[in-house]
């Protein structure tokens, strides 16, 4: 029996769906079902939670060789339905407690970025600015007595 095989049927002995499964994980639900159709393999932190969550040995998830004995699915169904009330919830207390840290770090990273946007920009509008400020002095400013042509005489340039 292949790994997702072993997955779905896993999961079906403790009657979860997916989402429920994938809520316990605190994956998503699409994970659930890429490995439960064999299209990824799950990380090992992810199949020390699934062996956490279905309580079976790693190995039996790994070792292709390995079936899972119908005697240890039905114990493992039975334990899951005495324990399952206290489990997921606290399988759920702990995603709950991760999730909020994330989404404020989250928040903060979108918040400082947006930040910097405009700290950036308003730099960059008093930079256009003082480029387009005048430095020298326009002759045209100057309150000079306007001399014509016939005031200059040729020996004045040489």
């Amino acid at each position: 029996m292949k790994l997702n095989e072993k997955l779905v049927s896993l999961r079906k002995a403790q009657k979860l769906n997916q989402a429920q499964a994938a809520e316990a994980l605190n994956v998503s639900r699409q994970a659930i079902s890429t490995w439960e159709t064999g299209a990824v393999l799950p990380s090992t932190d992810s199949l020390k939670a699934l062996s956490r969550l279905y309580q079976v040995p790693v190995d039996h998830l790994l070792n292709d060789d390995m079936d899972l004995p119908q005697a240890l699915v039905a114990e493992k169904e039975v334990e899951k339905q005495e324990e399952a009330p206290s489990e997921l919830e606290h399988t759920n207390t702990s995603s709950k407690i991760i999730h909020p840290n994330k989404r404020k770090a989250i928040i903060l990273i979108y918040l400082l970025t947006i930040l910097l946007v405009v700290v950036i920009a308003v730099a960059a509008t008093l930079f256009v600015l003082w480029a387009r400020e005048p430095r020298a002095i326009d002759l045209y400013d100057l309150d000079s007595e306007q001399v014509s042509l016939s005031d200059i005489e040729v020996d004045d340039f040489l």
